[in-house]
């Protein structure tokens, strides 16, 4: 069976629920860590008890940086216990930050996938700010195995 390492940035997201149905009628396991919108962590989804990384708030891409900080020091003690996945997908930018962290942490060199689910306001910016973001995604990126976008049209 396929175990797959599922990063998302907010797991109460009702997208999140139907990628690990997806992923679950596929014949995949999953083990499901992220980031919480809500006050307290999330109990389950789909059967799956998520990896808790903390709470992020939208909009609010200083506090979500922090938090992203945070998690890759501690990320590797809370994914310890998790068997060696087959498959790394992130759930956006800062999750493919946090999947590099973790491949690294589990000693593996596991495919990681991106999830790009837009482009942000902040990376299209002609700036110091954007050129550093899209230089960040470039250097994340590097070694993706596959990349899926959220829309055809996107």
């Amino acid at each position: 069976m396929l175990h797959v390492l599922y990063l998302v940035h907010d797991v109460s997201d009702p997208a999140v629920r139907r990628r690990v149905q997806m992923l679950k009628a596929g014949g995949a396991g999953v083990t499901l860590a992220g980031f919480r919108r809500t006050t307290s962590p999330v109990a389950e989804i789909e059967g799956v008890r998520p990896v808790d990384l903390g709470a992020t708030r939208d909009g609010r891409f200083a506090q979500r940086l922090g938090a992203v900080a945070k998690a890759a020091m501690s990320i590797g003690a809370k994914l310890g216990a998790m068997s060696r996945p087959d498959l790394i997908i992130a759930r956006n930018l800062e999750m493919l930050a946090l999947a590099r962290r973790a491949n690294a942490a589990l000693g593996a060199n596991v495919p990681i996938v991106y999830e790009c689910l837009d482009i942000h306001r902040l990376v299209l910016r002609d700036d110091f700010v954007g050129r550093t973001l899209r230089g960040a995604e470039r250097r994340l990126a590097r070694d993706v195995k596959l990349l899926v976008t959220s829309s055809p049209a996107f």
